[in-house]
């Protein structure tokens, strides 16, 4: 990635995403580029492609500078500058905010604190709007439903990702660690947090968490005791509800072993042995892979009550246990029927 096209290479790389001459994307955004005038021109009509284009070039100078802040901090910041300058996040609005929402956390890496602010309030805003329209929406269909369902679950992740980056975790000479927000970004995340929590249940946000619980350990790190204790019981709630949908999976493994060798037991041949062990290894794959991130998310509430189990009253200086970070937002009950080999 040089610019708004990729150049054909032969050489392999990890990610599309690569950017392996970060100084010449910066040169080709800094000098070469030419902006159409989008923020000298608020009242320019704005179409479906604008927005598309807008997301890229959005995407494009993030990857950009943060592949340059380890770098060039310096350089970094130069091109964090002209970004903000050329691609103001007030003159486009609608649903491209969103690309918006990993910007704060770059701008607050490279200590433009000032900048970072401002676009958490102006993304804190948009979120109060669109959370507050989004509560509103009547949902007499089943797309009316899916649809607003997906758009809410959307933004919650961005959201999640956003507050997440100013979450520390330390631990002292005793052992003991604690949860605060980083003090540069404490303030705007407070806010937006406190937004996020006005319109979201404790129990929606808590299906909402992945393996993080970030939401969880911003409720702690913030001090809200009330919100602390609405979310837990959401979370025994959610951990005796993905239990019951595990149930079938685990009586599903329940002397696997011994049906395959039952099974290899009365092939006829070693063809027909290797189609069963084959029949049987994906049917064991599928049904772990769908296990997994019900079972994580498990995993990871008890991991983080046996660590908070302290009254909220009590001092919040408690010990984290590491939890499975793999586990995947669950955005509605899965029901799944097992098949049989």
């Amino acid at each position: 990635l040089e610019g708004l096209a990729y150049r054909i290479t032969p050489f392999e790389f990890a990610s599309a995403n690569t950017i392996p001459n970060p100084d010449l994307l910066f040169d080709n955004l800094m000098n070469k580029f030419a902006f159409g005038g989008l923020k000298q021109n608020p009242d320019m009509l704005l179409d479906e492609n604008v927005h598309r284009q807008f997301i890229t070039l959005v995407n494009i100078y993030t990857m950009a500078i943060e592949t340059l802040s380890a770098k060039n901090p310096e350089k970094a910041k130069e091109l964090a500058t002209s970004f903000m300058k050329e691609l103001p996040i007030e003159a486009l609005g609608g649903y491209s905010n969103i690309s918006y929402f990993s910007v704060p956390r770059m701008l607050y890496g490279l200590e433009m604190n000032k900048e970072a602010d401002q676009v958490m309030a102006f993304l804190t805003k948009y979120a109060n709007e669109e959370l507050g329209y989004l509560s509103t929406v009547v949902k007499d269909d089943d797309t009316e439903k899916i649809i607003t369902n997906r758009y809410t679950n959307d933004l919650l992740g961005y959201m999640n990702q956003t507050l997440g980056f100013a979450l520390e975790e330390n631990t002292g000479n005793d052992g003991v660690a604690t949860l605060s927000i980083d003090s540069a970004a404490e303030s705007a995340v407070s806010a937006m947090f406190n937004v996020l929590t006005s319109h979201v249940t404790a129990s929606e946000l808590v299906q909402q968490e992945d393996g993080n619980l970030t939401y969880s350990k911003l409720a702690i790190a913030l001090g809200d005791t009330s919100l602390m204790n609405a979310m837990q019981s959401a979370r025994e709630a959610e951990k005796i509800s993905l239990e019951e949908e595990l149930k079938p999976y685990n009586e599903a493994l329940e002397g696997f072993n011994d049906q395959l060798q039952n099974a290899l037991a009365n092939a006829q041949n070693e063809e027909e042995s290797a189609q069963i062990q084959t029949q049987f290894s994906q049917y064991y794959q599928q049904i772990s892979q769908q296990m997994s991130p019900m079972q994580s998310k498990v995993n990871a509430i008890n991991q983080f009550e046996a660590t908070y189990s302290a009254p909220p009253s009590v001092s919040l200086d408690t010990t984290p246990a590491e939890v499975d970070t793999t586990g995947q937002v669950i955005e509605s009950p899965m029901t799944v029927e097992i098949p049989q080999p």
